[in-house]
């Protein structure tokens, strides 16, 4: 019951948390999330979908959230993708071993700039290949 009330939290169709709470059909729910997806280029499957339910609800809960996995497995695309999902602006910081602290100091100066700018619109902030 958590998942379906989170899926509504964010934002999805009572019908389409209902097709899924009560036939867990896999089909619909692609076929209906692709309707959400701006790039129509992300591959909805029910991990992803856990994935984002639980970075939902860590970001809900206002806690940092942070996503590991091999090189090309697609975390940045799945954050990307829920950030899509819930319309929220998505900021990304690529962090290598020349990145300086004050490089990141900006970044996340601007970052607070766009949000006290228009406080209507969350922001996820990503900070990418951080090793």
């Amino acid at each position: 019951k958590s998942c379906l009330q989170s899926l509504q939290r964010m934002g999805f169709s009572e019908r389409l948390c209902r097709e899924v709470a009560e036939k867990n059909n896999y089909n619909f729910l692609k076929s209906a999330l692709a309707l959400y997806d701006p790039k129509n280029d992300f591959e909805i499957t029910f991990d992803n979908m856990k994935k984002m339910i639980a970075i939902h609800l860590r970001l809900e809960a206002q806690m940092p959230v942070i996503v590991l996995g091999p090189t090309g497995c697609g975390k940045t695309w799945l954050v990307e993708y829920y950030a899509s999902l819930v319309n929220c602006k998505f900021s990304i910081m690529k962090v290598h071993g020349g990145v300086t602290e004050q490089e990141i100091i900006k970044f996340i100066e601007t970052v607070e700039t766009d949000y006290s700018l228009n406080q209507n619109q969350s922001i996820v902030c990503f900070f990418d290949e951080i090793n």
